[in-house]
């Protein structure tokens, strides 16, 4: 073989490998995006913040903790090509979804998401010795923040339903506390564990709970994984 051949054909190999690259990465961003809109809905994505009014500076406030998860929420789904906003709402609003919604939001935020909890047949919340509790509805069992446990600990439950309204796609996301739901965002916007997630729903809606490490000092999450494994309903 000819050096002029030999040429031709490496360069022959090579086109081929790039090519075969470039499709085994455009599979890979197809298969990602759509863990991603059969989680978190196709576009137009509304994230829904708790807020309370705050007369000596006349405006809504929202927690660091909720404002930054669904910070990093919203640019995860821009990144991918999914519009999103937000709107504040408060304890006594009346919430009715009208695009692929996402509350990060727990009951003691607004009674009318609280009740809507109650249709979940796995989870619920309880109020009960002036703390927040989750029940764990199939196994009898009170899920208490370890927050609130003695000795403390840097270390939060965040409830996870995941569920459709008609064609909507409706997420909950509610930490025990705020920093609950701030660990419950850097998860579900880590690609590798969102898929699993959604492996585990299996096309199902969902409930699950999530426990986060955070350093007390940074509000910094550490780690956060499964708690109690995806239930399916």
């Amino acid at each position: 073989m000819t050096i002029e051949r030999a040429l031709i054909l490496l360069s022959y190999v090579t086109n081929i490998v790039v090519v075969i690259g470039w499709g085994i990465t455009i599979f890979n961003k197809a298969r990602l995006r759509n863990s991603i809109t059969r989680f978190y809905g196709k576009k137009d994505v509304i994230i829904y913040l708790p807020s309370r009014f705050v007369e000596s500076i006349n405006r809504l406030t929202t927690s660091n903790e909720d404002f930054y998860a669904a910070t990093e929420i919203a640019q995860f789904l821009n990144k991918h090509n999914i519009s999103t906003r937000f709107v504040h709402i408060k304890s006594n609003d009346i919430i009715t979804p009208s695009v692929n919604s996402i509350f990060i939001c727990g009951p003691k935020s607004n009674q009318h998401l609280h009740n809507s909890m109650s249709y979940d047949p796995n989870f619920s919340f309880i109020y009960q010795s002036e703390e927040w509790i989750l029940y764990d509805k199939k196994n009898n069992y009170e899920l208490v923040s370890p927050m609130d446990k003695t000795p403390r600990q840097d270390r939060d439950l965040s409830y996870i339903n995941s569920f459709k309204i008609n064609t909507l796609q409706i997420v909950i996301i509610a930490g025990l506390h705020s920093i609950g739901s701030k660990g419950a965002a850097s998860f579900l916007t880590n690609e590798e564990k969102l898929k699993k997630l959604l492996k585990d729903a299996n096309g199902k809606n969902f409930s699950t709970i999530l426990i986060s490490k955070f350093n007390n000092q940074t509000q910094v999450i550490e780690e956060t994984s499964v708690f109690i494994p995806v239930q399916q309903y």
